[in-house]
């Protein structure tokens, strides 16, 4: 008759199975399928695990596992102690044999009970001990506690002072010391801005619908290309739109606000066109031509091209 060993191998060798793809299949371990295969059942850590084994085995074979596991019962299994019948378990627990012990025992459990509260009492009666020590502490609490609880309550039977309402907090100043500004684009605007220390942060065009937002410990400086295309918004504050539509405005923004007034204002329109005189109508005579001024007329007895003499003083004046 062939060994559990014997028969595993022989069919899984028929059924085309290496020792590796059994136990790629089974979950087995190949140290574990070779141990069977030898009939070395010690090394599949006890009977339960070795029944465990077969059955796995011989399904992924395709094989009844049941006439495997009775040969190993009855080849190689431990044989379990036959059961204790009722007559032998109360033989071998009789009551005096329980009892014994605890009737033993008991005086003496008594004894170490009462030493124990003989030795508490002595500990709290004797002077200097824990319990004196409590006495003399717990009256001192309960004097001061009275004391305290005496100093609270006035006088005159009025309530003290009511307490003061905590101060609220105030703002950090990294909150106040910094200037923040956001400009939304009605319509498309050139704009360029630059921080405190004159860095250009943005040059651009904001697109209509689109925002921008700058922070600033210092300043920020803006150059607004269409003014009344856009809405600004200074440290939280709406300011609306610095401009009308088509002006150039200069603005510059601090913590505490709009430090510089809208500056170099230039509005893109254009200059009106110079104003031309009305034409004549028809068949009227032309305007004459504008005759130049003549000279005036040199005084009489005077020939012309001859200097006239300078005024005599009068007599009495000083001389020049």
């Amino acid at each position: 008759m062939a060994t559990i060993g014997q028969t595993l191998t022989g069919v899984r060798r028929r059924a085309g199975y290496s020792v590796a793809g059994l136990s790629e299949r089974t979950c087995i371990t190949e140290h574990v399928i070779q141990a069977l295969e030898r009939d070395d059942f010690a090394a599949c850590g006890g009977d339960f695990y070795v029944r465990g084994h077969i059955r796995g085995i011989a399904r992924a074979l395709e094989l009844d596992p049941e006439p495997l596991i009775q040969q190993f019962d009855q080849e190689y299994a431990e044989q379990a102690p036959a059961p204790m019948t009722a007559d032998e378990f109360f033989t071998a627990h009789a009551p005096d044999t329980l009892a014994e012990p605890v009737q033993r025992k008991w005086p003496i459990v008594v004894a170490a009970a009462v030493a124990g509260v003989a030795l508490i009492g002595v500990a709290h009666a004797w002077p200097g001990g824990d319990g004196a020590d409590d006495r003399p502490s717990a009256q001192a609490a309960a004097q001061a506690g009275g004391e305290s609880s005496t100093e609270r309550q006035p006088s005159d039977g009025k309530s003290g002072p009511e307490p003061r309402a905590s101060a609220r907090p105030e703002p950090s100043p990294s909150s106040q010391e910094a200037v923040r500004l956001r400009i939304a684009a009605q319509e498309p605007t050139w704009l360029s801005v630059y921080n405190g220390t004159g860095e250009d942060v943005f040059t651009g065009v904001l697109e209509a619908g689109k925002s921008r937002e700058w922070t600033d410990p210092e300043e920020l400086r803006l150059h607004i290309g269409n003014a009344g295309g856009v809405r600004l918004e200074a440290n939280g504050r709406d300011m609306g739109a610095p401009g009308g539509v088509g002006e150039v405005v200069q603005l510059t923004f601090g913590p505490e606000g709009l430090r510089q007034e809208p500056s170099g204002v230039l509005r893109q329109e254009a200059a009106p066109p110079p104003q031309e005189a009305p034409a004549a109508p028809e068949g009227a005579p032309a305007p004459a031509p504008a005759r130049p001024e003549e000279p005036p007329a040199p005084p009489q007895g005077v020939p012309q091209g001859v200097p006239q003499e300078a005024p005599t003083a009068q007599s009495g004046s000083p001389g020049v």
